[in-house]
């Protein structure tokens, strides 16, 4: 996965670039991101990336595993069904906590936060502070769903 992770940021910093400002093109969003930082640019944020992997992918197989074992147990599905219902919790799970680590991401490769501003000791405190908690979860919450239907679909199809 970490492979992975530092052969696409670039293109994930490229893709962050366009859905948040007015560049009009790939071209356009690249000369911007070359003028500002130069190919440094390109790999800004790339530590969040990473702990987003370790962080939603590490765990993936483990959770799963145990969130199988808790259905199988006490709801009565077995094989293909409790795997599948399993796999829905689990990518909620993991997928919530990577949602931290993809907002860092963000927030560092489009420069809108400082490291020190995007700290998870920052973050930890907006998601405790009653004016920021409620759209910072949100966020989370989307990740969350997004990574159930991609494990359901990973695990349930095994």
């Amino acid at each position: 996965a970490i492979p992975g992770t530092l052969c696409a940021h670039p293109l994930d910093v490229l893709k962050i670039r366009m859905q948040t400002t007015t560049s009009g093109s790939y071209h356009q969003a690249i000369q911007h991101i070359m003028r500002n930082n130069g190919y440094r640019g390109f790999y800004a944020g790339i530590r969040p990336g990473i702990e987003q992997r370790f962080l939603q992918r590490g765990p993936m197989f483990f959770v799963s595993e145990a969130y199988t074992q808790v259905v199988t147990k006490y709801t009565g599905l077995e094989g293909l069904s409790a795997r599948y219902s399993a796999s829905v919790a689990s990518g909620y799970t993991v997928g919530f906590l990577g949602g931290i680590a993809e907002y860092r991401k963000k927030l560092l490769s489009q420069q809108i936060m400082t490291a020190e501003q995007a700290s998870w000791r920052s973050l930890g405190k907006a998601c405790l502070a009653p004016a920021t908690r409620a759209g910072i979860l949100r966020r989370f919450h989307g990740a969350g769903l997004c990574a159930a239907v991609y494990d359901s679909t990973f695990f349930g199809t095994q």
